[in-house]
C-alpha cells in the first residue's frame, strides 16, 4: 500500500504499487472494489502503480496518480468507472506523484517534468518548472499538503520544497 484516502466514514481507498487500487470497508472489513489494468469493469486504471490519491467530496470523484498518467473515477452512480489521461490528453509527463485540489478548483499534480494545473473538461494542462522559479523539476511520491487556513499548496521535491499560492497566481495560457 502507497497510499490511502478516506471516502467518507469507514470507506478507505487504498493505492499500491503495482496491483492496482481497491475501495475497503472498514465495518464490514471487506474489500469492496478492486480497479486495476486487469479489472472486469468497462473502464479500468491506465496503470497498476498508484502514486497519488484526491477524492473530490463535491463533485464525488476520485483523482487517482499512477506511473502511466492521471485517472478519474466517478464515484456518483455505479458501476464505477475510471477516465484515464495520459500524453494523448496533454499530459506532459505521465508519472503523477501527487494531488492536490486548490481553493479555485483547480487540480494539482506533481510530476517528474514539474509542477501543473490541469483540466481535464478543458483537456488542457499548464506545466511549471525551474525555469518559472520553482526549485524542482522531479517531485517525490505522495510529498504534498494543502494548508486550508492560507490556501497554500506545499509539493516536495528532489531539490526541496515548493510553496505555492494559488489564488494569487497569474496563469496565462
Amino acid at each position: 500500500v502507497y497510499t490511502i484516502a478516506e471516502e467518507k466514514p469507514n470507506i478507505l481507498w487504498f493505492g499500491t504499487r503495482g496491483a492496482g487500487l481497491y475501495r475497503y470497508n472498514s465495518l464490514s472489513q471487506s474489500i469492496e472494489m478492486h480497479f486495476s489494468t486487469q479489472s472486469d469493469l468497462p473502464k479500468r486504471l491506465n496503470n497498476d502503480d498508484v502514486l497519488s490519491l484526491l477524492i473530490d467530496q463535491i463533485k464525488n470523484k476520485i483523482w487517482v496518480g499512477t506511473s502511466g498518467g492521471l485517472n478519474q473515477i466517478s464515484i456518483e452512480n455505479k458501476p464505477y468507472e475510471a477516465k484515464s489521461y495520459t500524453a494523448k490528453e496533454g499530459l506532459p509527463n505521465q508519472t503523477i506523484h501527487a494531488i492536490l485540489l486548490a481553493p479555485d478548483n483547480s487540480l494539482w499534480l506533481s510530476t517528474n517534468k514539474g509542477l501543473g494545473i490541469y483540466d481535464p473538461a478543458a483537456k488542457k494542462y499548464k506545466l511549471f518548472d525551474s525555469n518559472d522559479g520553482l526549485l524542482n523539476n522531479e517531485y517525490t511520491d505522495g510529498a504534498s499538503f494543502h494548508a486550508e487556513r492560507t490556501d497554500k499548496l506545499y509539493f516536495g521535491g528532489i531539490n526541496g520544497l515548493d510553496i505555492i499560492y494559488p489564488l494569487k497566481m497569474e496563469i496565462i495560457s
